[in-house]
């Protein structure tokens, strides 16, 4: 059930995205390309390397498109694992990284370099990302126009800064420090999700550093809504002050099966 929940939460959440369209101003991926120069950054540079190394580039695009079913095999583990309270972090944190993913893109929108660089051609046939310079001129024309129609079946991923696929990978790694086996294995594949996200969802490199900076902020944030109330094993948050009544006047608490 809680893995059609994430499923049902994404879909609401990419309908929610197509009803902020058509933009009401203009993209902000010409200011993030000018600070990816910076920062030596090039995404038709990168997109050339991916290109120039097949094995690599199967790797990253494996691995990108692992996201959403590591999410739902966290909820599984430490659904069955009995780890409730970093079952409520994760639940917590995935739903407002997402809300707050979106309304900032709702603000200041980005759709990547993908809309400003055209590598069909040579690059592109090599490298074959997902998002490529067509994914781009169709993002172009939502933005400018908005959907005929919405469908979660035809929709495109539009969200660039900050990213929410280095999001998840982030909570992958930080829900699966507690499982001793699995940890590494989340690790390993999320190592290649970053460039992955670079590459095969045609993002700006400072939306790699808004991924992890939204990420970590959540989880911390997260961690102290949690904090202090200990979760029964029905779920039930159970806090220190309701456990002190309950001592004095067990008929107090409602909801304790008799």
């Amino acid at each position: 059930m809680a893995t059609g929940l994430l499923l049902l939460f994404t879909i609401v959440l990419s309908v929610f995205g197509y009803l902020l369209l058509p933009l009401w101003r203009e993209p902000i991926d010409p200011f993030l390309v000018q600070i990816d120069a910076w920062l030596g950054y090039s995404w038709p540079d990168i997109v050339q390397f991916a290109g120039q190394h097949p094995l690599f580039n199967e790797l990253t695009r494996y691995a990108y498109l692992s996201s959403i079913p590591q999410m739902a095999l966290l909820f599984i583990i430490l659904g069955f694992g009995g780890k409730q309270k970093e079952l409520h972090v994760f639940i917590l944190s995935i739903t407002v990284s997402g809300l707050v993913t979106l309304a900032f893109w709702a603000l200041f929108p980005a759709f990547g370099p993908s809309v400003l660089y055209d590598i069909s051609g040579t690059i592109e046939q090599s490298a074959r990302p997902l998002v490529g310079s067509s994914y781009g001129v169709e993002l172009l024309r939502l933005g400018a126009e908005g959907p005929k129609f919405i469908s979660p079946r035809d929709m495109e991923g539009l969200v660039a800064f900050p990213s929410y696929h280095t999001i998840m990978a982030v909570l992958a790694m930080y829900s699966a420090r507690t499982t001793r086996w699995l940890f590494p294995i989340m690790v390993l594949i999320n190592l290649f999700v970053i460039p992955g996200v670079l590459i095969h969802g045609g993002h700006h490199l400072i939306d790699v550093f808004g991924g992890l900076l939204t990420a970590w902020c959540i989880i911390y944030v997260a961690r102290h809504v949690v904090t202090g109330k200990e979760i029964q094993p029905d779920g039930v948050f159970f806090s220190p002050e309701d456990e002190i009544t309950f001592v004095k006047n067990p008929s107090s608490i409602s909801g304790l099966h008799s």
